[in-house]
């Protein structure tokens, strides 16, 4: 049987799309693939202007721009002279240079010891031993936040085995960057005297820790039963919860809560009514 051949489909104004990117190359005048923010594919840029890089054997590289960025006046800092950012008006070094308060290189006397201060960011200084000034003066020392706290402890950038870390102050003086834990008598964490500081446990430095942010009785320590409508006091030591007792009172659930914690953790304990530790 005869069979009828069909007519030839005219060809489309459009052409193909590329198999792995349609969005990205389209079809050059040659048939070549090209990008679509290209005029030519890079067969027809060559074909009209050639470029060779090779000059008697050797590569020679395209010639750098005159207006170079690092020439630039604009890009140098007015008071070290280094780069910086063309909208900064200093580099980061003399930034944060500027936000420290004075050195200070008078000594003073605090608790019959002779004390220098520190400059950190943020206009803070830290107290320190005489003994301990000149060398801990050798790195800029800077204040970091605690979580979730108003409350700021001295840090420095320092290389420790071939890596930057940021030890305290309290670990070099003591020249121990290693994760052990010092306790601040005066619960300041910027004095840091060697009077004022002692090495203690992870579970001592807890003990000592204030009232917590998300806290709502105001007191460590105590929580209100809504089924016997009283306050339960719990004490955390030796990784378990002890059960102390139920109280009507709030003061009186506080206070039977300082009298545990002396028993168990002693001076490094956070009392509630810090007077009756004498």
């Amino acid at each position: 049987m005869h069979q009828r051949k069909l007519a030839a489909k005219p060809q489309s104004k459009y052409t193909p799309k590329h198999p792995k990117h349609p969005h990205n190359y389209d079809r050059c005048e040659c048939g070549n693939w090209k990008s679509t923010q290209a005029n030519l594919c890079k067969s027809c840029r060559l074909a009209i202007k050639p470029f060779e890089p090779i000059v008697n054997g050797k590569f020679v590289p395209p010639p750098l721009p005159k207006n170079n960025f690092k020439d630039e006046a604009s890009n140098k800092c007015p008071s070290c002279k280094g780069n910086k950012s063309r909208v900064a008006s200093l580099c980061v070094t003399c930034h944060r240079a500027d936000k420290r308060p004075p050195i200070d290189n008078n000594v003073y006397i605090i608790e019959r010891e002779e004390c220098c201060r520190i400059p950190l960011t943020k206009g803070l200084y830290s107290w320190v031993n005489k003994c301990d000034y000149r060398r801990l003066m050798k790195w800029r020392w800077q204040a970091c936040r605690v979580k979730d706290k108003d409350i700021y402890y001295a840090g420095a950038s320092m290389r420790i085995k071939g890596r930057i870390q940021l030890p305290k102050m309290h670990h070099v003086i003591f020249n121990d960057v290693t994760l052990s834990v010092h306790h601040h008598r005066d619960h300041n964490p910027l004095n840091n005297r060697r009077s004022n500081l002692i090495k203690c446990t992870y579970s001592q430095n807890g003990a000592s820790r204030g009232v917590m942010k998300n806290n709502t009785t105001g007191y460590r320590g105590i929580r209100w039963n809504k089924e016997r409508k009283r306050w339960k006091v719990y004490i955390g030591f030796n990784r378990k919860r002890v059960y102390v007792g139920d109280f009507r009172d709030k003061v009186e659930a506080a206070k039977a809560y300082d009298a545990v914690a002396l028993k168990y953790f002693g001076e490094f304990a956070y009392l509630n009514f810090p007077q009756r530790r004498v």
